[in-house]
């Protein structure tokens, strides 16, 4: 389907992806956030078998990781439902990809 701009009929569009880059970099921040503290947590309780943030440091990367990916996941929901997530490069209206339904 060939996106045009609902104002002039451009077909010169550019989609923003706003939610899922900001939702994306939320996720990570609490994914970092999680790692830590489990982490920290998993060196306490191991003790001297596991020690400094070395042992640690995969497990802050799997939660960066899926906190990213849940994070931008969500973000494109939201670009796709609720954003208006295209926007023309012509006349610079911003639209959303799906039509509003109003009840």
């Amino acid at each position: 389907m060939i996106l045009q701009c609902p104002s002039c009929e451009s077909v010169c569009i550019s989609t923003l992806n706003r939610g899922r880059r900001i939702g994306g970099i939320v996720g990570a921040v609490g994914g970092i956030v999680y790692g830590w503290r489990v982490g920290a947590l998993l060196s306490v309780m191991a003790g001297p078998v596991i020690t400094g943030p070395v042992a640690a440091l995969p497990l802050l990367v799997r939660c960066i990781a899926v906190g990213y990916g849940v994070g931008a996941a969500i973000g494109t929901v939201i670009d796709t439902e609720i954003l208006d997530n295209h926007q023309c490069r012509s006349c610079g209206c911003s639209f959303s990809s799906t039509p509003i339904n109003y009840i």
